[in-house]
């Protein structure tokens, strides 16, 4: 059995009734990774270890030694302030992302926190408050990560990313909020939704913030009537652990059953397909290049196997010939990073 180390890099502390019934977003995260585990069936495959660490009021970061990716959690400041644990927590997640080969994950406020960490402008969304559980139109790598063309989630948030950092690409949107979430290859993974949030929890966040002030009668009653609509908090926790956990499968030459999730993936993605190829060429992995091409189709495969054989720049030359006109940004997007210790999708 491995480990996975995620540290947990808490961005605020739950409201009372949350807290008081479910404890900290570390520990909401760490129930929601068990049940992405659980419904990969890799409870038995993968020692999850989460550790939490809260920077709001003591903003001192852990070093990258003592996990294998982190997660920025949801938050009710705002990303773009100029405050000094955000701006601290901005520079962080900037050096992990130059310094390391580590995944980062963000939710919400992580979202944008990464998105701004990576350049990206990021501020009051023009058309007001996203709440409770909204389907998000997923984009081609969108559905690829989650499985699927729509995803729902929960959400919370008025703020949002305006454009998509260099090297990202965009996983889905909503008529609010056109940026949804961030990938990429082995290094990125976002939402602006909620994975972690179920029913109770939005119901006492709409019901406070109304209260306040904050949330409009006929937002608030809106969003009490869609708090219960069945959301993929799980599919996303999937996708974080697969995120982690891919190419290291694919060393092991496949011998995982539950490995099946990508090829079918790729059935439905020629460009993962490709840019998991090119990867793997362009390490020299070639035992993951057999299985890929054990499970993939290409166009001029005896070709291929040969120059694979002879040259991998040659054989990367090769695929680039046959491929659509995406891949050349997907190949550079790809190479960009070249840890194995992390996940490519």
């Amino acid at each position: 059995m491995r480990t996975m180390r995620i540290t947990v890099i808490e961005c605020d502390s739950p409201i009372d009734p949350v807290r008081d019934r479910l404890g900290t977003y570390g520990d909401m995260f760490e129930r929601l990774l068990n049940a992405g585990l659980r419904g990969l069936k890799w409870e038995n495959k993968v020692n999850l270890k989460v550790i939490k660490t809260s920077v709001v009021d003591s903003p001192v970061f852990p070093s990258p030694e003592t996990y294998d990716a982190i997660l920025l959690t949801g938050s009710k400041w705002d990303a773009f302030s100029d405050s000094e644990w955000i701006i601290k927590l901005t520079k962080y997640v900037a050096k992990i992302f130059k310094e390391t080969t580590k995944p980062i994950l963000g939710i919400c406020f992580g979202h944008q926190i990464i998105a701004r960490a990576l350049g990206a402008p990021m501020g009051r969304g023009s058309k007001g408050w996203e709440i409770a559980v909204e389907p998000i139109a997923l984009s081609q790598p969108g559905w690829s990560l989650f499985g699927k063309e729509t995803l729902a989630l929960h959400q919370m948030h008025r703020d949002i990313v305006y454009e998509v950092p260099a090297g990202c690409v965009n996983v889905g949107s909503t008529p609010k909020c056109q940026i949804q979430g961030l990938y990429m290859p082995q290094r990125i993974l976002t939402v602006q939704g909620h994975p972690e949030h179920d029913e109770f929890v939005i119901r006492s966040m709409i019901n406070m913030r109304h209260s306040q002030g904050i949330l409009g009668e006929y937002l608030a009653k809106d969003g009490l009537s869609r708090a219960g609509n069945k959301h993929d908090g799980v599919v996303v926790a999937q996708a974080i652990c697969k995120h982690h956990d891919m190419v290291e499968s694919l060393i092991e030459k496949g011998a995982d059953p539950n490995l099946e999730w990508q090829f079918s993936i790729w059935d439905h993605a020629d460009w993962l397909f490709y840019s998991t190829l090119v990867f793997a060429l362009y390490l020299e992995h070639l035992e993951i290049v057999e299985l890929l091409l054990a499970k993939g189709v290409h166009p001029d495969k005896t070709d291929f196997e040969l120059a694979t054989k002879r040259n991998h720049e040659e054989a990367i030359a090769l695929l680039l010939e046959f491929s659509y006109d995406n891949l050349p940004n997907i190949c550079y997007l790809t190479f960009q990073t070249t840890g194995l210790s992390a996940c490519l999708i």
